[in-house]
């Protein structure tokens, strides 16, 4: 089977976008998108205020060198625009501890873990995700992270 080009999916995805399409929902409501999901390296994470979640900066990767774990994956030569990522699973994490990875703060806080020093953690730099574009009504692109779970690093002090 030949292999499809990066820059032919997103000609291909640009088209389907230009292709009037009847409405059968009122101005402003849901249409149906084609579904978009791509590869990128995470180069750099911006926090939200007090939020623990983060406005993520990415790099498209291009294809995969081999089959498996032995093969890697290098930025798309032919696409060097930054892109912003957001994750799904950081959506409801707020300043007031509780986590889209089922974590609250309290639970971090209690007598066992005082002073360990955890907290949660972006995606750290250079990590491969995978991201699903979501359409907005007025047809913006965004891109999405499914559900790629927050680290929390720390240390345990004395023990």
């Amino acid at each position: 089977m030949p292999r499809i080009s990066n820059q032919t999916i997103s000609a291909i995805a640009r088209r389907l976008r230009e292709v009037p399409r009847p409405s059968r929902t009122a101005p402003g409501a849901h249409r149906p998108r084609p579904f978009l999901a791509a590869w990128f390296r995470v180069t750099g994470a911006t926090q939200d205020g007090a939020n623990k979640r983060w406005t993520y900066t990415a790099r498209k990767l291009g294809p995969k060198s081999g089959a498996g774990y032995a093969g890697a994956w290098a930025d798309d030569p032919n696409d060097t625009t930054e892109y912003t990522l957001y994750s799904i699973n950081e959506k409801n994490n707020t300043s007031t501890g509780i986590y889209g990875n089922g974590l609250k703060q309290s639970d971090i806080d209690q007598a066992n873990l005082a002073g360990a020093n955890y907290a949660v953690a972006p995606i750290p730099a250079n990590v491969p995700v995978l991201a699903i574009a979501v359409f907005l009504d007025d047809g913006t692109l965004e891109w999405w992270i499914p559900n790629l779970p927050n680290g929390v690093p720390g240390n345990c002090d004395g023990v």
